[in-house]
């Protein structure tokens, strides 16, 4: 298994799949299938063992991820003539078994105004990275890899050039006083210098700064404690309350398909509302 991960990770960074991204597969396959076991070990029954096994340790989405990223590494294997193919012939027929997580926790209409006044409070390096998330919709990584050149029209743009997906790439239109603020910050970054510096060794602050950050400012506002995934779905779903489109708020998030978007980060009540005020809008004349 070393030797053949080793090439796998070569195959993936071909790809142009992020170094943060292999280091995630590579160790989902060294959790599900063992870090020591042998190719000529590797069939359908031997993943499903392992899965059976797995599955009654960690979560149901930990578990299910796991043997997504086994199952493709199985095909790559069986590819590269690695392994044969009636070793793997009814990969497919291997389900997941439980139910899916439906996003993070989200913080109310009301609980992102106390957010982002108590956010305010803060420095401005800490302001604006607590506020990035909710109010562009940004992944933790989006937040803290900014660099001054992204900061563009006098702070009225942000540019995300690259990111998870390849549809990740977007410009967003940043209102105040974030605005403001990441501007400020970018003078100081300087063309190429990251926004967000990192301490000691590090060329950026941490996804784990943003997290207790994040969590800091949920308990001086007195909110219900969110991480920065939970603010990015707070963004989605008031923007399809205020009348967005899904489509629309999956382009700003940097999502291939607005099904992502509305199953994991949308609020299924929000939706339900939109539905009913556009059809009440409709029923009324065009008159809301």
């Amino acid at each position: 298994m070393g030797w053949a991960c080793e090439q796998y990770e070569l195959y993936m960074r071909d790809l142009g799949n992020r170094p943060r991204s292999i280091e995630t597969t590579v160790g989902r396959l060294r959790c599900m299938l063992g870090a020591k076991t042998k190719l000529n070990r590797l069939s359908t029954k031997y993943l499903q063992d392992c899965y059976n096994r797995r599955r009654r340790k960690v979560s149901v989405d930990t578990s299910r991820n796991e043997l997504a990223e086994c199952k493709t590494f199985m095909k790559w294997a069986v590819h590269q003539a690695y392994i044969s193919k009636g070793s793997v012939k009814e990969l497919e027929e291997i389900q997941g078994v439980g139910r899916r997580s439906e996003g993070k926790e989200q913080l109310r209409i009301s609980e992102a105004r106390a957010y982002i006044s108590a956010a305010l409070t803060l420095s401005t390096e800490q302001a604006a990275g607590a506020l990035c998330p909710l109010l562009l919709g940004l992944r933790a990584s989006e937040v803290i890899e900014r660099i001054g050149r992204d900061v563009d029209d006098d702070g009225r743009v942000l540019w995300v050039p690259r990111g998870k997906t390849k549809n990740a790439r977007r410009a967003l239109y940043v209102p105040e006083p974030l605005r403001s603020m990441l501007l400020k910050l970018a003078i100081k970054a300087g063309k190429y210098g990251h926004i967000f510096p990192g301490r000691g060794d590090t060329a950026h602050r941490t996804r784990t700064w943003l997290r207790k950050l994040v969590a800091r400012v949920c308990k001086k506002a007195l909110v219900p404690r969110v991480c920065p995934h939970g603010l990015r779905g707070t963004h989605s779903t008031l923007a399809i309350e205020l009348g967005e489109t899904s489509l629309a708020v999956a382009r700003s998030l940097g999502h291939g398909s607005p099904r992502v978007t509305e199953r994991y980060y949308v609020d299924k009540r929000a939706q339900q509302r939109a539905k009913q005020d556009r059809f009440l809008t409709a029923i009324a004349g065009g008159r809301s």
